[in-house]
């Protein structure tokens, strides 16, 4: 998760991301941004 989340700092990573859309979601949801990533992941996983 760590890994996770220092990419997620680099603009580089995922660029087409909006990163200030994936933190207001996680808030919307209530959830800190580590637990966010961890939903996600897990998601993905399953899909």
């Amino acid at each position: 998760m760590s890994s996770l989340k220092k990419r997620f700092k680099n603009r580089a990573f995922a660029a087409g991301v909006n990163r200030d859309e994936v933190r207001q979601g996680a808030e919307e949801l209530g959830v800190d941004l580590d637990q966010h990533f961890q939903n996600v992941l897990t998601a993905m996983q399953a899909g």
